[in-house]
C-alpha cells in the first residue's frame, strides 16, 4: 500500500512540474473554440490589410510605369524642342536680314518676266509663309505639352512617395494581426485540436501550415508591365511551409524577382511554384509527401520591401499558370 502511495505521489508531482513548465495548458473544447475564433478575427483583420496592400501595390506599379513612359516622352518632347527653336532661330535670322528672304517684296517683283512666274511666286511665298505657321504652331503646342507632363509627373512622384509610406503601414498592420494570430495558436499547439493541422482535402494541404491571409489577387499590376499569376499568402517570416501535395522537387532557384524558391512536381500531374522563401529544406529530386515541410516564408526576391509572404502558383499538367485563389482557400480557410 505505502509502495503505491509513493507511486501515485510521484506520479502526481511528475505531472505538476510538466504543467508548471508549460503554464496553464488549454484543455477544454470552449477555450479551443474561443482561441480559434480569435485567430479568425486576426486573420480577417489581416485580410482587410493585404487587400490595401495589394490595392496600393498594384496602383504603385501602373503609376512606376507611367512615370516612366512620361519620362520617355519628355525626353523625345525635349529633343523636338530644342530642333524647334533651332529653326525659329534661323528663319527669325533670315527673315531679319531679308536678302533673298521669300517674305520680301523684292521677291516677288524682281526679275518676273511675266504673270506666270508671278503666280509661281506667289505659291511658293503662301507655302513658306504656311510652313512657317505650322512650325511655330508646332513649337507651342510641344511646349506646353511638355508643361503639363512635368506638372503631372511631378504630382505623381508625390503620390507615389505618399504610396509607399501607406504600403508600409499596411504591411505593418498585416506583420501585426498575422503575429497576434500566431501567438493565440500558440496556446494550442500540440493539442489534439492543433488548429494549424488543418485537415486535407483530395490528398491536398494548405501550403502555408500556419497563420495566413490572402485576397484573390490574380491579374493585379506588377512592376515592369507584368501581371500577378500567382497568389500571396502573407504569414509571419519563418512559417512552415508545406507539400501541397506529394511528388518530386523538380528545381531549386535562388536569385532574380522569386529569391529562394522551388518546384514541386506533383503526383498529380500539377506543377507547384513556391517563392520568396527565407530557406528551403529540400533538394532537387527528392521525394516528398504531402504535408511534409519544404521551406519557411520569407521575403527574398523583389519582396524585400514587403510582408513576409509565399507567391504560390500552380500550373495543371505542368503548363501555364492558373489562378490558384480557388485551389488554396479551401484547404487554408477551414
Amino acid at each position: 500500500m505505502l509502495r503505491r502511495i509513493a507511486f501515485l505521489t510521484m506520479t502526481l508531482l511528475v505531472t505538476l512540474g510538466v504543467l508548471s513548465l508549460h503554464g496553464n495548458p488549454i484543455s477544454s473544447a470552449a477555450e479551443i473554440d474561443d482561441i480559434k475564433a480569435k485567430i479568425k478575427k486576426h486573420e480577417a483583420e489581416a485580410d482587410e490589410a493585404v487587400k490595401e496592400f495589394e490595392a496600393i501595390q498594384s496602383w504603385e506599379d501602373t503609376a512606376r510605369k507611367e512615370i516612366l513612359e512620361a519620362k520617355a516622352k519628355v525626353d523625345l518632347l525635349e529633343e523636338k524642342e530644342d530642333k524647334l527653336t533651332e529653326l525659329v532661330r534661323r528663319r527669325a535670322i533670315e527673315m531679319y536680314k531679308g536678302s533673298g528672304d521669300p517674305l520680301s517684296l523684292s521677291f516677288l517683283t524682281s526679275d518676273a518676266a511675266d504673270i506666270t512666274e508671278y503666280d509661281r511666286r506667289t505659291t511658293y511665298l503662301e507655302t513658306v509663309i504656311k510652313s512657317d505657321t505650322d512650325t511655330l504652331g508646332e513649337y507651342t503646342r510641344v511646349k506646353e505639352e511638355l508643361r503639363v507632363i512635368k506638372k503631372v509627373n511631378l504630382a505623381r512622384q508625390k503620390e507615389l512617395a505618399q504610396a509607399r509610406k501607406n504600403l508600409e503601414r499596411e504591411s505593418q498592420r498585416i506583420k501585426e494581426n498575422l503575429a497576434a494570430a500566431k501567438k493565440e495558436y500558440a496556446k494550442i499547439q500540440g493539442n489534439e485540436y492543433n488548429y494549424y493541422g488543418r485537415i486535407p482535402i483530395e490528398g491536398r494541404y494548405c501550403p502555408v501550415n500556419g497563420p495566413v491571409s490572402f485576397i484573390d489577387s490574380w491579374g493585379f499590376a506588377r512592376s515592369g508591365g507584368r501581371r500577378h499569376k500567382g497568389v500571396d499568402m502573407m504569414s509571419p517570416h519563418g512559417t512552415p511551409l508545406v507539400a501541397i501535395t506529394s511528388g518530386v522537387i523538380d528545381r531549386i532557384g535562388n536569385g532574380g524577382l522569386g529569391g529562394i524558391t522551388f518546384w514541386l512536381r506533383g503526383d498529380d500531374g500539377h506543377s507547384y511554384y513556391y517563392a520568396h522563401n527565407s530557406r528551403n529544406t529540400v533538394v532537387k529530386g527528392q521525394r516528398v509527401i504531402a504535408g511534409q515541410l519544404l521551406a519557411y516564408v520569407g521575403n527574398t526576391g523583389n519582396a524585400r520591401s514587403t510582408a513576409p509572404h509565399v507567391h504560390f502558383e500552380i500550373h495543371p499538367n505542368g503548363g501555364r499558370a492558373v489562378n490558384p485563389y480557388q485551389w488554396v482557400r479551401p484547404l487554408c480557410r477551414q
